[in-house]
């Protein structure tokens, strides 16, 4: 898109995230799970549709969060995993995701398996929801998330969400606890990383537990810094993933087209 609003087609140029993280100089340590039987698409699914009801969803995702979190003891910087205290009955799996015990016989010594529940269960389901949705709607060709490792002289490198289509990438930073707060430091963060990031043709989003008031007073503070261009960061919020959990993708085609 030039200045004066014209577009044109970039064509035979078809960016990948190997290819973007090997420019950066990025050892990537961590994509997706670790694990052979981790959580699947259905199992994100189960967890939005617990957020998404309309009496005490978000109270129910807290309570599992903080259930989770209560058991980390320490966290792995340079692998992006966590050290849990927890037995098989520690996870605090909702109803939604009966069975997963019996399925994947989660327990301490399976440290892989438990980082990849543990990590889902306190927030990263957000994130592979996101990533099914990019999937789901075609809207990007490659999609990853939970990408972590190390940035030249070992600074650390993470993002909840990232994707690609042709010449273009998606950079997502996603927050599962509703907190306006974190939504709006979030949103600032992934608009200045997304570029430094994919370039300047980087489409950015974050995705948050929040309404729609609370959308658009973000929406407009990036606006009140960089202007309505529609290249800048997009907020998402509570409505759009219930318009995309019932297969309606077009706020997410807008914004990534």
């Amino acid at each position: 898109m030039f200045s004066d609003g014209t577009e044109r087609e970039i064509k035979h140029v078809n960016l990948t995230i190997e290819r973007i993280t090997q420019l950066h100089g990025i050892q990537v340590s961590k994509r997706g799970y670790r694990s052979t039987d981790p959580p699947k698409d259905n199992d994100a699914m189960a967890m939005l549709d617990i957020a998404l009801e309309k009496s005490g969803g978000i109270e129910r995702i807290k309570g599992i969060h903080s259930a989770v979190s209560a058991s980390v003891t320490s966290r792995d910087v340079r692998s992006g995993g966590y050290e849990y205290r927890l037995e098989s009955g520690d996870l605090q799996f909702p109803d939604e995701l009966g069975g997963i015990i019996e399925r994947t016989c989660v327990c301490r010594q399976e440290t892989d398996l438990v980082d990849d529940w543990a990590g889902f269960l306190v927030g990263h389901w957000l994130e592979h929801a996101m990533d099914y949705f990019l999937r789901a709607s075609e809207c990007a060709t490659q999609s990853v998330n939970s990408l972590s490792g190390l940035r030249p002289h070992n600074r650390l490198f993470e993002v909840d969400v990232m994707a690609t289509r042709g010449h273009r990438s998606f950079v997502i930073s996603c927050k599962a606890n509703g907190k306006e707060k974190d939504a709006k430091l979030a949103s600032f963060e992934v608009a200045v990383r997304g570029p430094q990031i994919g370039g300047d043709l980087t489409r950015t989003a974050v995705v948050a537990l929040i309404g729609n008031q609370t959308v658009m007073n973000l929406q407009r503070d990036h606006e009140a810094v960089w202007g309505e261009d529609a290249t800048k960061t997009k907020v998402f919020g509570l409505e759009d993933l219930r318009a995309w959990a019932r297969g309606n993708y077009d706020t997410l085609k807008r914004w990534a087209r």
